[in-house]
C-alpha cells in the first residue's frame, strides 16, 4: 500500500492517490451480495499480468499469464471466494474465449437465455 502512494506522489498524481486512498480497503473487503451469483469468463487467452522497468526510460517487459486477453485469471476467479461466505456461485469458464468474444459465444448465450427464462425452483 505505502508503495502504490510513493509512486502516485513521484508520479505528481494527487487526485489517483487520492482515490487509491478512498477505495483501497472497500474493494478488498467488499460482503457477499446475498445472492446467487454466474461468473461467466474465457480462459486460455495470453493475458498481461504486469509491467517490470529496468529504469523509468527503459521499455518495459511483459510479464504474461493465463487470462481472457484482458483480465488476468486470478481476477476472475474472485467472485469464487463468496462461495465460502454461503452465496451459491455457479460458475462457467470458456477456454480460449477472450474477454469479448463471450459475449457472442452461443453456449454463453444459451446459458443466460435458459437462466432468464427458466422458473425458479
Amino acid at each position: 500500500a505505502a508503495d502504490f502512494e510513493k509512486l502516485f506522489n513521484d508520479l505528481n498524481a494527487p487526485i489517483t492517490s487520492a482515490i487509491y486512498k478512498t477505495t483501497r480497503g472497500k474493494i478488498s473487503s467488499l460482503a457477499a451480495p446475498g445472492i446467487p451469483l454466474y461468473c461467466l469468463h474465457g480462459s486460455g487467452v495470453p493475458t498481461e499480468h504486469g509491467l517490470v522497468y529496468a529504469s523509468f526510460d527503459a521499455e518495459p517487459t511483459k510479464i504474461s499469464g493465463d487470462g481472457d486477453g484482458t483480465v488476468p485469471l486470478e481476477s476472475l476467479k474472485e467472485c469464487i471466494k463468496w462461495q465460502a461466505a454461503g452465496n451459491t456461485v455457479t460458475t462457467r469458464v470458456y477456454p480460449e474465449k477472450d474477454h469479448m468474444g463471450i459475449l457472442s459465444d452461443k453456449r454463453v448465450l444459451k446459458f443466460l437465455l435458459d437462466l432468464v427464462t427458466t422458473p425458479p425452483k
